[in-house]
């Protein structure tokens, strides 16, 4: 909207249309009257926040970028709803949504994606390194994501994320490279990761309005570790896992 503030890094390799730059801070823009900010260039890592968008648009061909985070400045959106275009970013091996509030996440033109992340917390400090180097680690942040369509043969090998998906809005049973899965207050119950035999590390936290999670993995033979905090569960069964101290609660 006009008059809204966008912080885009990096400051280099970018043309920034149809919005201000602030005289002190180079990653500051104060959109102008016709509401548009347009970005024009070709990086490899992008970062976008802004508390006011009520649209991003990422549809023209970008193939140098392959990491793209975008979030809220604050812990949460002023934005009553967003929407979020990624057709043109078909490169993206990396992303991070946080702080938004959204009906669908398309992520069906990212096929070569292998870093994913949805809403924040500090999953830094719980040791998930490769998406810390990979995308960063935001404090925690409120995102409502309703749902997302991932690619049918999707590459994705770490997930991170904190935003309430019922079951079947988000398909965590075909994730075939999964290695890692780090979840903040999960509200869906079913953690089976039906096609994810190169699981290696299972996260979940605080599971939210009272779910009670079903892990039911079945076959895991790279199973090294599960970690639970908080967490009731209905069942916890795995296959052919031979890691020792596999399970920490």
């Amino acid at each position: 909207p006009a008059g809204s503030v966008v912080y885009i890094e990096p400051q280099t390799g970018l043309k920034i249309l149809g919005a201000t730059m602030d005289a002190t801070d180079k990653t500051k823009y104060t959109v102008g009257t016709n509401g548009l900010l347009g970005i024009n260039g070709n990086v490899e890592k992008l970062t976008i926040q802004s508390d006011d968008a009520t649209e991003i648009s990422l549809s023209k061909p970008s193939s140098q970028l392959k990491r793209l985070r975008i979030l809220s400045k604050s812990s949460n959106a002023s934005a009553a709803k967003t929407t979020i275009d990624l057709s043109g970013a078909t490169e993206l091996e990396g992303l991070l949504v946080a702080g938004y509030t959204m009906d669908l996440l398309d992520l069906t033109k990212q096929t070569k994606l292998r870093y994913l992340a949805l809403g924040g917390f500090n999953w830094k400090a719980k040791d998930f390194v490769e998406m810390t180097k990979f995308l960063g680690s935001p404090a925690q942040m409120d995102t409502r994501i309703e749902e997302v369509k991932l690619p049918a043969n999707n590459v994705i090998e770490y997930i991170a994320g904190r935003t309430p998906f019922q079951s079947g809005k988000f398909d965590i049973d075909n994730l075939p490279k999964l290695k890692k899965f780090f979840w903040q207050s999960p509200a869906f119950a079913n953690l089976a990761f039906a096609k994810s035999e190169n699981l290696e590390m299972l996260f979940a936290n605080a599971p939210s309005g009272g779910v009670m999670l079903n892990v039911d993995l079945g076959n895991k033979p790279k199973l090294q570790d599960i970690t639970l905090y908080n967490a009731t569960l209905s069942k916890l069964a795995v296959s052919n896992a031979t890691a020792a101290n596999l399970l920490k609660d």
